[in-house]
């Protein structure tokens, strides 16, 4: 899997990551993966863009994510 080219690519401080898939499963194998990799980060996960842009407009700047981890193949 590719989630460990991340541990050396990102900083972990003050991590914040999207999940958006449509796929239930598959997102809490992503979250899995990450939060050993990155255990005290904030990990948010949504089922669609729909709730991701949602909370994009709603939240201000220092809420941004610096990570979007997003399945291209969404219904």
């Amino acid at each position: 899997m590719t989630f460990f080219v991340f541990s050396k690519i990102l900083v972990c401080c003050g991590l914040k990551c999207w999940i958006i898939d449509d796929d239930p499963i598959a997102r809490i194998l992503i979250k899995r993966k990450l939060s050993k990799v990155y255990p005290k980060e904030s990990l948010l996960e949504f089922s669609g863009a729909e709730d991701a842009v949602a909370e994009l407009l709603e939240g201000d700047s220092p809420s941004l994510p610096n990570l979007i981890l997003l399945d291209l193949n969404m219904p």
